[in-house]
């Protein structure tokens, strides 16, 4: 058995060598149980579907850490995506090994896309924590999870991040806008989502952001944006004409003072 284990081994790692992709399809059942042939595989320049169709066939505690690792540090799957990578990133993320964060930030960025289960993410951000950047990098990439999002939002507009924060947070609403991102839930305004208004174009951005401003329910901090910028959804007038404060309509109508102006 010894001998018969040694030859297919090397015959797997021969039509990884000779890019023989029917013999590796067929037979890869077989060929994922050989340590040696997954680490020619992991290594070799053939496409990331061959190393998915061999993580198929492996139990994920069977991989060594080295083998971990090799397929975080060398393979992208920016092509493939890493959908069907759910167990090897649940392994990798409880895997305890030096330059670990390195690692998982190399291997999310090799594949040019964020985390998209909601439970793997809440595993990621706890590992990276004290990285702040790379949860902007997260949230700002195609696939971002609901989780990711909102622990932006809320990390970002409490006040403990870069001097880069407008900016990033301007790039954010840009790009992915406050949809899913539980706006409503957090503590108090941020002044630093409050003057990105101007940045919003999208009506249900626009909308979110009305809604958080009106709620707050402090008549200065509204009055100041409304004649700044006025309120365009038609929940937010209804919640404007509801707190029934003269200074907030004349802020409203001089915002809108060529057009119909609202009376209280």
């Amino acid at each position: 058995m010894s001998h018969i284990d040694k030859v297919c081994s090397s015959f797997g790692i021969k039509a990884i060598r000779k890019e023989w992709a029917l013999v590796l399809c067929d037979e890869m059942r077989m060929f994922a149980s050989f340590p040696k042939f997954r680490r020619e595989l992991i290594l070799s320049q053939l496409h990331d579907t061959f190393v998915l169709d061999m993580l198929r066939y492996v139990d994920m505690s069977d991989l060594s850490l080295d083998e971990i690792k090799l397929i975080a540090l060398n393979r992208k799957f920016n092509e493939t995506g890493t959908v069907r990578l759910s167990s090897f990133k649940s392994r990798l993320m409880c895997l305890d090994f030096e330059n670990k964060l390195e690692v998982i930030k190399i291997f999310y960025k090799n594949s040019q896309a964020s985390e998209s289960s909601d439970i793997l993410s809440e595993h990621l951000l706890k590992e990276t924590e004290n990285d702040f950047d790379f949860w902007y990098w997260l949230a700002i990439n195609e696939g971002a999870s609901a989780t990711i999002k909102k622990e932006f939002i809320r990390r970002i507009t409490a006040g403990e991040v870069s001097k880069n924060a407008q900016s990033e947070l301007r790039t954010f609403v840009e790009k992915v806008g406050l949809t899913g991102c539980d706006v409503e839930k957090l503590n108090g305004y941020s002044e630093l989502l409050l003057d990105i208004r101007e940045y919003l174009t999208r009506p249900e951005d626009i909308e979110i952001w009305e809604d958080y401003l009106l709620k707050g329910k402090n008549p200065e901090i509204i009055k100041l944006h409304v004649r700044r910028h006025g309120i365009e959804s038609k929940d937010g007038l209804k919640m404007l004409l509801e707190l029934n404060n003269k200074d907030v309509i004349d802020a409203y109508n001089f915002h809108n003072s060529v057009g119909k102006r609202l009376t209280s």
